[in-house]
């Protein structure tokens, strides 16, 4: 598939699902998130996935608000 639009512009067409973008070329669905390191996401489909630096806190504190809301 090739698709023609920016990262940013392709990831807002999924606002109705929980996504955190965990690095400049990666996002996630939290609900498939399996375990997280300070280094990388694992899915459910044991895909690792690399999270930048300094989002490690702010995908914690994003899955547990996922969590607790749903």
């Amino acid at each position: 598939m090739i698709i023609h639009q920016s990262f940013t512009e392709t990831i807002a067409q999924f606002q109705q699902l929980p996504i955190f973008v965990c690095h400049r070329s990666y996002a996630i669905v939290l609900s498939k998130v399996k375990k997280m390191t300070w280094k990388d996401v694992t899915l459910l489909s044991n895909a690792k996935i690399p999270l930048g630096r300094k989002k490690y806190q702010e995908l914690q504190r994003k899955y547990m608000d996922y969590m607790e809301n749903g």
